[in-house]
């Protein structure tokens, strides 16, 4: 298979216009696979002079990069520049990763998480979860990495990315101490392995999972289980996402009574955002599980 995609990739450059080829190349730039990770890259780029410039590949809208194809005109870029430092959740973005490196052999590959599992332990969550920028505790691993990524790629704005990347854990911090103890042990259900991380931190008992992959539909046989386990286990809330479809969830709110609890991971929306989005994002997260453990 990797064969294959290599060789369609060689194919659609050699097809591209000629007079493209010829446009000059970009020398060094920073390229982030997905939303969280550019929103924490763009917080400690605050303030650098004059530094390499930052992109995002997969659109900021489009959530979880699993199903996302390079188009043409973004594979003709990323095969042009010279020195690529391609910054990366890891677990979540490895496929699209490979073909960025494949375009361009000469890609800086820094993944944030370098084995994430997709082994499902009890109650169907996943032991070693990708999605750590969801919990101030698990972000600081994010925050570190990428700091440290910046200011071995643009030494020039070493004291900027340092300066900021105290200022951030500082917040975190912050956010991590409120976290503790939220949930007091009460039991949850959540859509998405999204949380499973603040879940941890902020002392929830997260029972299960509804869906391990992409979120389509139940069976009859699937849905009882899940209106017993509700019922049996007493679940205080379902945990549901903005961007994915509440049928489900509501559904079962419906067969069951169960709270439904939207919390927002910040993994996709739209570029024009205050440098701090992800960290207000997990504080209103926070916010809003502190009431509903009330």
């Amino acid at each position: 298979m990797n064969k294959i995609i290599s060789l369609l990739l060689l194919l659609v450059l050699a097809l591209l216009p000629a007079a493209c080829k010829r446009t000059a190349s970009a020398e060094k730039e920073i390229v982030c696979t997905t939303y969280p990770v550019w929103l924490i890259t763009g917080d400690l780029m605050q303030g650098a002079e004059d530094p390499p410039p930052l992109s995002l590949l997969v659109p900021p809208d489009n959530g979880c990069p699993h199903d996302y194809a390079l188009d043409t005109n973004s594979m003709l870029r990323l095969s042009r520049i010279k020195t690529l430092l391609l910054l990366r959740n890891g677990g979540l973005d490895d496929v699209l990763a490979d073909s960025v490196k494949k375009l361009n052999p000469r890609t800086m590959d820094h993944p944030i998480i370098t084995h994430a599992g997709h082994d499902h332990g009890k109650y169907g969550i996943c032991s070693q979860d990708p999605h750590i920028f969801t919990a101030p505790g698990q972000a600081k691993k994010m925050v570190r990495s990428l700091a440290k990524s910046l200011k071995e790629f643009d030494p020039a704005n070493g004291t900027v990315y340092t300066k900021n990347e105290a200022r951030i854990l500082a917040k975190l911090d912050e956010l991590e101490a409120a976290a503790k103890d939220i949930g007091k042990g009460k039991k949850i259900l959540a859509m998405h392995s999204t949380f499973s991380h603040l879940a941890k931190e902020t002392g929830f008992d997260l029972r299960g999972v509804i869906f391990k992959g992409h979120i389509s539909a139940l069976s009859p046989v699937e849905t009882q289980k899940w209106i017993n386990q509700i019922k049996q286990e007493k679940i205080a809330f379902l945990i549901t996402e903005p961007q994915t479809s509440r049928q489900v969830a509501e559904q079962l709110r419906n067969e069951t009574g169960i709270t439904l609890l939207e919390l927002d991971p910040a993994a996709s929306g739209t570029i024009n955002v205050p440098a701090d989005h992800l960290l207000k994002t997990m504080e209103q997260n926070l916010a809003k599980l502190r009431e509903a453990a009330q």
